[in-house]
């Protein structure tokens, strides 16, 4: 799936500035197909096109589309405009067998790399017997590993068997699975073994410290799930606490963990072993590192620390050995809202920002998030209030496809540069290669646009119209369908070309817009340190400045003089009426905002989720929809505007604010007399219309209690109404 800030693009750098808008385009590459995609690809028979039959352009190696001219024996490339050949034996040398094959009749397109591989299915090898069928059967099988820091108390070893039990019984019964511990030690389980059994390896606490012992030489790590199943379950619930039973009252820092030098003995395992290639980490946290190497220092303040640069080094050799990393965090001190807090000061989960003293349960997200943002995993962070989701969501991340092994590449017209946005790992061979060890459906990626010289189209010699494809390499793995296959996606998508600041404007996306600028404004304060004001400085500067290339555009397309006032709502172009609206609610979020900012765990936790979102989640979350409601089960308008004055010329009582992280319902009396307040209707609306509100993101949205609704429902409104407002 690829969206664009401009479907038409500027003809050349000039018409690119005039108009003041951003020019890139967000993808999700393992967006699900449709139901119209998945039955045209059916009718035309593309399961069975193999990758090696679909011809590739010689000078830019774009594979070959719809859009691709044939002239006699060549065919030109819509990409770069070169001229192919087209042998006679070729599928391509019929007229009338191209009009049948699928590559050039549709724009998203899975070709299968190589055969498809049963996991079930255990291939006799011709001279290795047994053995070497096995460790065939085991290539073809994703491996994952759950990493449970037991330094927490009992409560804490509670909710992490019940969210480990929770993966164990989403995942497919063919994979491979693992158990790990962290505190001081790491403990290793024996999942072979009818009894749980465990062997403690000591962490180093510093560079001069030996090394633990490599994993290899321990029994081995995966055990197939549906052979040892029991035994897995039982390894599960014997988990328990290391965390002393009596703390000392003057402890004041926490129990030892060594995440650094566990996930460096687990990643140099799974690269010494080929056959653990689709590999998938769960760790679960509620402390941070402390020990030897990776530890990160008490400091709250920093989003940058210098601990940092270990992570992305260790994330890097993930990411090479094929290992896909999701860190499920517990904030302990994270409490609930309570209702006197204002909104700047709210998360997006209802977490009230920690005080300065409260930086010793810090979980060092500054620096650990590096572990999920480079591998493609998903980092989900938890409060007291939504620790009890966690289990659900650990089930719902591992039961939807996810892709391994990704290599992904976005082909552009010569004269267009992309500069991809979001924190990705480049290949080390190939420039413009990305790559990523895993790819869910969930997982959007940034690029933004650049002419190579300020001619831009203007100075090419055709005049066809641009062309941008993206494919993506993976090994795609469904729990559901119990295959591994290695695939190759293509969607290629023709756009316009813009020759005024008007023709840009018609064919503008307000949403992915917004999307690019939270990546331009976000990435420099977590990888450059840059402080939030200026980046809030930079957006309001850059929403100036658009409003002023417009009215001025406006005004001499009008030929008058430009107002003292603006056209803040570009009333002449419907698709970029919300775009104001946007921005404002990105300035006020919790990563923009001028107010007390959250916690440095939070702040990370948003811009990570934030980063991985489509546009159009994003702008749900960061300026919310209202929906009103005649009766529970009747909507009267999906759409209600997000201010006061909604509320007051709305006929209907019953309101659904929906913030993506949170469903707040609010109820309206009928009198503005507090003495005539009604109890709300006893069935929530939101029961009874679960289409309505599908579950847009890794973890499970909020319903806060009655008695907190109401100053969360007002405080996301845009304008004026008071907690004291007759309103219940």
């Amino acid at each position: 799936n690829m969206q664009f800030t401009l479907y038409n693009f500027p003809i050349d750098a000039s018409i690119k500035d005039e108009s003041g808008l951003p020019w890139g385009c967000s993808v999700q590459p393992f967006a699900p197909l449709s139901e119209h995609q998945q039955t045209d690809a059916e009718s035309a028979g593309v399961g069975s096109v193999r990758l090696g039959d679909v011809a590739r352009c010689s000078n830019c190696f774009g594979y070959i589309n719809r859009h691709a001219v044939f002239q006699r024996s060549k065919w030109r490339c819509p990409l770069c405009q070169v001229s192919n050949a087209v042998p006679a034996e070729s599928r391509y040398a019929s007229l009338v067998a191209r009009a049948h094959l699928p590559e050039l009749r549709h724009a998203l397109l899975e070709f299968d790399a190589d055969a498809d591989v049963d996991a079930t299915d255990a291939p006799a090898a011709a001279s290795g017997g047994d053995g070497a069928a096995a460790d065939e059967q085991q290539r073809q099988q994703p491996v994952f590993v759950a990493l449970v820091d037991v330094t927490g108390g009992c409560e804490w070893i509670e909710l992490a068997k019940k969210s480990v039990l929770a993966a164990v019984e989403a995942l497919p019964e063919e994979c491979l699975v693992g158990l790990l511990t962290i505190s001081e030690r790491l403990g290793v389980y024996d999942l072979g073994s009818t009894v749980p059994h465990v062997r403690h390896l000591p962490l180093p606490a510093s560079a001069a410290d030996p090394p633990p012992m490599p994993l290899g030489l321990l029994a081995p790590l995966f055990v197939r799930l549906g052979t040892h199943k029991a035994s897995v379950l039982a390894a599960i619930e014997s988990l328990h606490s290391q965390q002393p039973t009596q703390l000392p009252a003057a402890a004041a820092e926490p129990e030892l963990l060594g995440l650094g030098a566990a996930l460096t003995a687990l990643v140099d395992y799974i690269a010494d072993e080929p056959r653990y290639k689709h590999g998938r980490l769960l760790a679960l946290l509620q402390a941070r590192p402390t020990l030897g190497d990776g530890a990160v220092p008490l400091d709250t303040c920093h989003l940058c620390p210098p601990s940092a640069a270990f992570y992305r080094g260790l994330a890097t050799a993930a990411c090479d050995a094929g290992l896909c990393i999701d860190l499920l965090c517990v904030g302990t001190r994270l409490a609930y809202v309570t209702p006197h807090l204002p909104f700047d000061s709210l998360t997006a989960d209802g977490a009230a920002p920690l005080s300065a003293g409260d930086g010793a349960d810090s979980l060092g997200l500054a620096a650990v998030h590096w572990l999920c943002t480079y591998t493609g995993g998903t980092l989900l962070l938890y409060s007291r209030a939504s620790a009890g989701n966690m289990p659900h969501d650990v089930y719902r991340l591992l039961s939807r496809p996810m892709a391994f092994q990704c290599l992904l590449r976005l082909r552009t017209p010569p004269s267009v540069r992309a500069t991809v946005l979001s924190p990705v790992q480049p290949h080390g061979t190939f420039a413009d290669l990305l790559q990523l060890a895993g790819c869910d459906s969930f997982k959007s990626l940034t690029f933004e646009f650049d002419f190579v010289s300020p001619d831009g189209f203007a100075g090419q010699q055709s005049e066809a119209a641009p062309v941008v494809q993206l494919a993506l390499s993976c090994a795609y793995f469904c729990p559901v369908r119990r295959r591994l296959r290695r695939v190759v996606r293509v969607h290629t998508v023709v756009l316009g070309i813009a020759r005024s600041p008007q023709e840009v404007y018609e064919k503008a996306d307000a949403s992915v817009i917004v999307s690019l600028m939270a990546r331009k404004l976000l990435t420099p304060v977590v990888e450059k340190a840059m402080p939030i004001s200026e980046a809030r400085l930079v957006a309001q500067d850059w929403l100036v400045v658009l409003l002023s290339h417009y009215s001025q555009y406006m005004a001499r397309l009008a030929s008058r003089p430009i107002g003292k006032s603006s056209d803040v709502s570009f009333s002449r172009y419907p698709n970029l009426k919300n775009l104001t609206r946007f921005v404002f609610g990105l300035i006020k979020s919790s990563l923009l905002s001028s107010s007390t900012p959250p916690p440095a765990d939070v702040w990370i936790y948003l811009n990570s989720v934030y980063s991985n979102l489509a546009p159009s989640l994003l702008q749900r979350a960061i300026y919310p929809t209202m929906s009103s409601w005649g009766a529970p089960s009747i909507l009267s308008s999906p759409s209600v505007n997000l201010s006061a004055s909604g509320l007051s010329t709305s006929t209907c009582r019953l309101f659904v604010c929906d913030a993506l992280f949170m469903l707040v319902m609010f109820y309206l009396a009928p009198s503005t007399e507090p003495t005539s307040q009604e109890p709300p209707p006893l069935f929530p609306p939101a029961k009874d219309s679960t289409p309505l509100f599908p579950p847009a993101k890794d973890s499970t949205p909020l319903f806060p209690p009655a008695k907190d609704s109401k100053p969360l429902f007002l405080g996301r409104l845009t304008s004026g109404l008071s907690c004291q407002a007759p309103y219940g």
